[in-house]
């Protein structure tokens, strides 16, 4: 569209600004419902319900799982989901405080620009749990930021990511699958004990723990049910119905 400003994840610093950011792609390539973004993203064979696409694009209801974000882009069009990817991260990063700047309101850009003379202030490197033993790892696992375990474990192989999450406890494992692409937290879930992937599950809020289980051949997905508690595999059967 002409004289439209062009979305630019690379200046995201604030989950407002991700927002922000994804409406104008969103406007930029026509302005499609969340309805059909939601149709699109399923013909790629990933789930994007149009409430939850809808939530990402408002910004009012906090930091969107990645998996969101990464699948509301795709469905805009979007190749190279990195830019995208860090954005996310980025955003993460302040909503839990790291980098000590007020939020905005959704709909707002900050002016990202330091002041004259002021370099910008030097990040920290995260450790990186991918070089470290399982132990080690796991103890990452547990004290890093979210968003920062779930991009690194992106980029490991899924038996050695769950071979750390299964030295974590049972609901900070649900929290780092539950925010991952679904097929990859599916599968990572089967590579579990059984006994810790029904832990896991039973940590979760049944939709998400649903999702997951869908990605389970139909035996492994019998055998974690089978060993909730009836009220929570009540909820999580209510979901996969």
């Amino acid at each position: 569209m002409a004289g439209l400003q062009q979305p630019r994840p690379q200046s995201v610093a604030t989950v407002a600004e991700l927002a922000y950011e994804l409406r104008l792609l969103k406007i930029h390539v026509g302005d499609p419902s969340v309805r059909d973004l939601s149709r699109t993203a399923a013909r790629a064979g990933t789930v994007l319900p149009h409430s939850t696409a809808q939530d990402a694009l408002s910004g009012k209801r906090g930091l969107p799982r990645l998996a969101t974000v990464l699948a509301l882009v795709s469905a805009l069009g979007v190749a190279d989901t990195g830019p995208w990817r860090d954005a996310w991260r980025r955003a993460g990063q302040h909503h839990r405080g790291l980098d000590g700047r007020p939020e905005r309101p959704a709909g707002l850009v900050a002016d990202r620009r330091h002041p004259a003379g002021e370099p910008p202030a030097p990040r920290a490197v995260p450790a990186r749990i991918a070089v470290v033993n399982a132990a080690r790892g796991a103890a990452l696992v547990e004290s890093l930021p979210l968003e920062v375990v779930v991009e690194q474990l992106a980029e490991m192989s899924e038996p050695d990511a769950a071979r750390r999450l299964e030295l974590v406890v049972p609901g900070r494992a649900a929290e780092v699958l539950s925010e991952m692409d679904d097929g990859r937290a599916a599968r990572i879930l089967d590579l579990l004990r059984l006994d810790l992937a029904a832990g896991v599950v039973a940590e979760m809020r049944p939709s998400a723990a649903a999702r997951l289980l869908e990605g389970l051949p139909g035996r492994n997905r019998s055998a974690v049910l089978a060993r909730l508690a009836p009220r929570i595999a009540a909820g999580v059967r209510a979901e996969l119905a």
